[in-house]
């Protein structure tokens, strides 16, 4: 019986690492991952074109942005063919109304 717990313990000091391998070896892999995550972020995320699809999809343009106060702004905006100046404030958007193109010059 002794014999056998010996064997145990002397089985276990030599798969027991030490805590600077088991450091570089976390650091090693967190390195990877960081550079993983670079990789995709830096060039293979913009590839995807998420963003920009959902842009070109949408008719509403704004072409003009007026602050007045620190929540409060003017815009004007296209929808379709249609210009608008609109009032919009942190609870509320306004129609003032509608634009020509010749109120734009």
């Amino acid at each position: 019986m002794i014999y056998f717990l010996a064997q145990i313990d002397s089985a276990a000091a030599t798969t027991e690492m030490s805590f600077g391998w088991l450091l570089v070896k976390t650091l090693l892999a967190l390195a990877f991952i960081l550079a993983l995550a670079f990789v995709f972020i830096r060039f293979l995320l913009p590839k995807l074109n998420f963003a920009q699809n959902i842009k070109q999809n949408v008719p509403v343009k704004i072409l003009s942005r007026t602050g007045l106060e620190a929540r409060k702004a003017l815009y004007v905006i296209e929808v379709g063919k249609k210009k608008a100046l609109i009032a919009a404030t942190d609870h509320n958007v306004t129609k003032i109304f509608d634009l020509n193109d010749d109120d734009l010059k």
